[in-house]
């Protein structure tokens, strides 16, 4: 198994029928790596053969659309359109995630109140590091060809190369998604694709 096909998206399955739905349909799907099927959840079914995978050895891109996918099929309890008990509609973030004003201040107060030691300061700073950038498996590539006619080719890192050539990062991305074509003005010099 390749080190980028290290991913998977398992289900937990139901032990009875509940009111919404019947016993062995999924109540949770999610995406992980190693242990995280069978780690620390609060919705963990407690019988371990209830733990389906469906779908093992994904990209991380891989995984998080078959987990959104899943999540779309089955729809979610909170939002009134289905039987799983996801909170997010699936994929790397909070996506779909409903928050009440309360809910938000209450984050914002804990982590605001939280001291962060110089190990944990510095472990971010690397988990940060080793996802930005080139080593991001979820980075978007650009072909960018400046006004003289040189192409780079940028992986992940577009806010910096924009940075570095006095460019508005929404602009070029706009340009390369085809939303934004400026009849005159610096942008009108620049190409920009998305690969």
């Amino acid at each position: 198994m390749s080190s980028n096909t290290i991913y998977y998206v398992y289900a937990y399955l139901r032990s009875k029928d509940s009111k919404t739905a019947k016993a062995g349909t999924p109540y949770y799907i999610g995406k992980g790596t190693g242990y995280r099927a069978y780690g620390r959840h609060r919705n963990k079914p407690t019988d371990k053969s209830r733990i389906i995978f469906l779908e093992t050895n994904l990209t991380n891109l891989g995984a998080n659309a078959l987990e959104r996918r899943m999540i779309s099929w089955y729809g979610r309890k909170d939002l009134g359109t289905g039987i799983l008990n996801n909170l997010t509609d699936g994929g790397d973030g909070t996506t779909g995630a409903i928050r009440t004003a309360s809910h938000n201040k209450k984050i914002s107060v804990a982590n605001l109140n939280k001291p962060k030691s110089d190990k944990a300061k510095q472990n971010m700073s690397l988990n940060h590091a080793n996802v930005s950038g080139e080593n991001n498996p979820n980075a978007q590539h650009w072909k960018i060809t400046s006004p003289d006619g040189v192409d780079y080719i940028i992986h992940g890192a577009l806010g910096l190369f924009c940075n570095q050539h006095g460019l508005n990062r929404n602009k070029v991305s706009a340009l390369a998604r085809g939303t934004h074509s400026p009849k005159k003005g610096i942008y009108s010099k620049w190409q920009a694709v998305l690969l």
